[in-house]
């Protein structure tokens, strides 16, 4: 709550749900996202915060893939940031991944 970036991105991310998949600025909104958590380690533990020690692609696909249905832009979203974290070398286990 201390940081106006990450309220206003956060803000962001929860209108995204009501955008379409393919909205373009959803690919804008991702990329600030994952920038801002890289150079934010802080932050950056929100999200692997998430990931449990034993059996972490399991428990991180049931967390990441809940709502998918009703919320698809909030699925393309978390996807891009996801992906995006990931080619920067943070470890964020894939959902396709066994």
């Amino acid at each position: 709550m201390q940081d106006p970036r990450f309220v206003a991105l956060s803000k962001r991310a929860a209108e995204a749900a009501t955008w379409a998949p393919d909205d373009a600025r959803i690919d804008e909104l991702a990329t600030a996202m994952a920038d801002h958590y890289l150079a934010n380690p802080a932050h950056l533990k929100i999200v692997t915060g998430l990931q449990a020690r034993t059996e972490a692609v399991t428990r991180y696909k049931l967390i990441a893939h809940h709502g998918e249905e009703q919320a698809p832009a909030s699925a393309q979203l978390a996807a891009l940031v996801e992906t995006k974290l990931r080619s920067a070398g943070i470890p964020i286990p894939r959902p396709d991944f066994r």
